[in-house]
């Protein structure tokens, strides 16, 4: 998989800004509009170095964060989940079929990795299968995991699919009772029907149209 670089998309009305982070390259995204008014999706910032830019970043750009949204609860996925708490005040929300994963992801990540590693989270996710934030609403697309969502916009013909699908092939899954099938199904039912031209914007590597 090509790494991504960090990069801010200008689209119609909205902004884009993906921040590269964690040594899995996952993609943390910043959206905003010309109000200043800003969701941050899937922050994974492990580092102070990630974390500063981001907030130098929100800063530099005078956007102020609203909510932390996620499309699944794995640990890359959430490293700076605390860091958004604590300094913005910001609950992550998530999907109530992730509370499991959400609450295993620091077992998950110390098994991931052979090691100990300490990932605090907040206490208490917001729990919400129908996320809505300026014109993008919530598609449900279980596979990679048993909750995952995206998050499409038919105004702005985008869509962030977290790790459901990637540029050149499909994820895969990661929880027990989610199989490849799974994952293809919900690509082909939820995904490959959303117009020719989509910009996809995933969780790792680089983005694409569908």
């Amino acid at each position: 998989m090509k790494k991504a670089e960090n990069h801010v998309f200008r689209l119609n009305g909205i902004s884009v800004a993906r921040f590269v982070v964690n040594n899995l390259w996952e993609n943390t995204y910043i959206v905003f509009n010309d109000c200043g008014m800003g969701i941050v999706i899937d922050c994974g910032a492990r580092s102070e170095t990630e974390r500063q830019n981001i907030s130098n970043f929100l800063d530099n750009h005078n956007v102020t964060p609203l909510a932390h949204i996620v499309t699944h609860a794995h640990f890359d996925h959430l490293w700076g989940a605390q860091w958004l708490f604590e300094t913005y005040g910001l609950e992550p929300t998530i999907p109530q079929r992730e509370l499991p994963n959400y609450n295993n992801a620091e077992k998950t990540a110390c098994q991931t990795f052979h090691r100990q590693i300490s990932l605090p989270l907040p206490t208490s996710p917001i729990l919400n299968d129908e996320i809505s934030f300026f014109s993008f609403h919530t598609i449900h697309t279980p596979g990679h995991t048993s909750g995952s969502v995206c998050f499409y916009s038919e105004q702005h013909n985008t869509l962030f699919c977290g790790d459901t699908l990637f540029k050149d092939f499909p994820s895969l899954p990661k929880e027990p009772g989610m199989t490849i099938e799974t994952i293809q199904k919900s690509i082909k039912e939820k995904l490959h029907t959303l117009p020719k031209g989509t910009l996809v914007f995933p969780g790792h590597g680089v983005e694409f149209y569908l």
